[in-house]
């Protein structure tokens, strides 16, 4: 039956790449990178979910998200950390 369909396909809508005809732009990499806040957020309502799902995750796989969230909210506090005139001046060690 596949095969008497077959040459009733037109072969010029073979030729076009999937994402050309829904004119959309379709890359792994986003534009913006996450920021720290964001990052932190969705991890806490991720853990808080799978807290609630005990049944389903491992506390090992608990314990990773937690360590996760810990680093967000770290990198998150360190973005409002003073910084010195001197963390703007490379210096040369040689």
């Amino acid at each position: 039956m596949t095969a008497q369909l077959w040459p009733s396909i037109s072969g010029s809508t073979l030729r076009v790449p999937w994402n050309k005809p829904l004119d959309n732009n379709v890359s792994d990499k986003s534009d913006e990178d996450m920021s720290h806040s964001k990052a932190d957020f969705c991890l806490k309502v991720g853990l808080m979910w799978m807290e609630q799902q005990n049944v389903k995750f491992s506390a090992i796989q608990l314990i990773l998200t937690r360590h996760h969230r810990d680093i967000t909210a770290q990198k998150k506090l360190s973005v409002f950390k003073q910084k010195f005139i001197t963390d703007y001046i490379k210096y040369d060690t040689k």
